[in-house]
């Protein structure tokens, strides 16, 4: 497995951590990943250690307020510029690995934006298919009113402003390591910004008013045991997606990060038979 950095620095001059993984011989395709709220594209080492073995490369990012990107944590300022980063990053795997199929992968809050990009992006999709696990469609519990009220209000007054985004830490994994490796990464960080939060609920309202509009073939998948995204969403999604082009897996008795459960392999087995099928 050969990791090679890379910044890219945004028409705003913000400055973007990519990194991305490359098969030791032959690559027959490509992963470009997003990762979710508050952690970082290294957290998916093992996955792409696990897509190099079987002659995948991976190519991923850090948002912006994330990671080794720049902003303030937490931050990022509208969905728009998260598509031209994700386009920025296909774009680096097109050039890097020629003449291979691309398939964007997104979790969480990246499994919400990967599911808007390829909706809201349709003319200009360079990509073959889609993995979408876990996808913040909305939050698993609901947000009082008064909190969603000041939310709206801040998000037009003071849309960089940054609350703790109250992540149920112990429901990402069965796995205490996984938790505890969480809770002492230094890159990891509980900020959320009104902007932010705004756009995950609006544009995940959005993405379920245009499932039924999903132009590629779409593995989604979610944990039974998930509650920190709304489970219901999701299945309402899968159910309105076009049957013909969606594979979901709903995975028995899992919490929220399935790439990180012990049952870990199985689930990427099922990624990696899919994709195998794709391409």
């Amino acid at each position: 497995m050969n990791l090679k950095i890379q910044k890219w620095v945004n028409p705003n001059g913000e400055e973007l951590h990519f990194q991305y993984w490359l098969p030791e011989q032959k690559t027959k395709a490509s992963i470009v990943l997003i990762h979710g709220l508050g952690e970082h594209c290294n957290r998916y080492e093992h996955v792409a250690q696990f897509f190099n073995d079987h002659d995948i490369a991976v190519f991923a990012l850090d948002h912006l307020g994330h990671g080794k990107s720049s902003g303030k944590r937490g931050h990022i300022p509208s969905f728009k510029t998260v598509n031209e980063y994700i386009s920025a990053l296909i774009k680096l795997a097109k050039e890097t690995v020629k003449d291979v199929p691309i398939i964007l992968y997104g979790h969480s809050m990246g499994g919400n934006m990967v599911l808007y990009y390829t909706l809201s992006n349709q003319e200009n999709l360079q990509i073959k298919g889609v993995i979408s696990t876990s996808p913040g469609l909305g939050v698993g519990e609901p947000i009082p009113p008064l909190k969603l009220t000041l939310a709206k209000v801040m998000n037009v007054l003071l849309p960089s402003m940054t609350l703790d985004n109250g992540l149920d830490v112990e429901n990402l994994s069965h796995d205490s390591e996984v938790i505890q490796a969480y809770k002492d990464d230094p890159l990891v960080h509980p900020m959320i910004s009104t902007r932010l939060a705004m756009e995950l609920i609006n544009k995940g309202d959005w993405i379920l008013n245009h499932a039924d509009q999903f132009p590629l073939p779409l593995f989604l998948a979610l944990g039974e045991k998930d509650h920190i995204v709304d489970a219901q969403k999701v299945i309402e999604f899968a159910e309105k997606a076009p049957k013909d082009k969606t594979t979901f897996h709903l995975f028995e008795g899992l919490y929220h990060e399935l790439h990180n459960e012990p049952q870990q392999e199985a689930v990427l087995n099922d990624m990696l038979t899919w994709i195998e099928n794709l391409i």
